[in-house]
């Protein structure tokens, strides 16, 4: 976690308490990993934790350290905007329930996926509307899971450029390959693909507009 309980950030050797469960903290500050603050007894208290990395970072320091890391309950939004809603950043791979889980929890809420390792596998074709707006049609293959189950809206980071998800599909089909067949999930639908700061504004525009 970055902030203690007291919205201080880790250095070294420093120790203080956890901002939900209240047991004691230690700084871990190495040359490494990002300087943090761990639980004294090793156990996590959020059990939707991940390891915050540079990735998480860049997409948090865009917002005043009061919308970063809000505690909600007995959780950790990695990013809380003004208007309430939350944004959870997602590196790691989870399981289907804890998207759930998720959403049932924030209700309000938006996912930011870190796809960089996913762009080879995605299919997009660019199109034009009746109205003159680009935008793409997309398919996935082999999708993770556990965006396939979002329900809230998804934007997938690729580095450059982001996609904003308006409609998908996720279902099972039935392929035949040498004989055999096999069951497969499909992940399709439609969006825009944004550049990283289009993305920024669209995301944030509960925050920029009132700086």
């Amino acid at each position: 976690m970055q902030f203690d309980k007291n919205r201080v950030l880790a250095t070294p050797k420093a120790k203080s308490e956890c901002p939900i469960c209240v047991t004691s903290l230690i700084a871990k500050c190495g040359k490494i990993k990002i300087w943090h603050w761990a639980h004294q007894n090793l156990l996590e208290c959020d059990h939707w934790w991940e390891p915050i990395s540079q990735w998480h970072l860049d997409w948090q320091n865009l917002v005043e350290p009061q919308y970063r890391e809000v505690v909600i309950g007995n959780h950790r939004a990695d990013i809380q905007l003004s208007n309430r809603q939350v944004i959870e950043l997602q590196k790691s791979t989870m399981t289907e329930e804890e998207v759930n889980e998720r959403e049932l929890f924030y209700e309000d809420m938006i996912w930011i996926f870190e796809g960089s390792k996913f762009l080879e596998r995605f299919k997009m074709y660019h199109k034009i509307s009746k109205v003159g707006n680009e935008y793409v049609k997309f398919y996935w293959k082999r999708p993770r899971n556990y965006i396939g189950v979002a329900t809230k809206r998804i934007y997938i980071d690729f580095g450059d450029k982001v996609l904003k998800v308006m409609n998908h599909t996720f279902e099972e089909e039935e392929k035949e390959y040498d004989g055999r067949f096999y069951s497969t999930r499909r992940f399709e639908g439609w969006g825009y693909l944004l550049t990283r700061k289009e993305a920024e504004d669209d995301i944030l525009i509960n925050i920029i507009a009132e700086v």
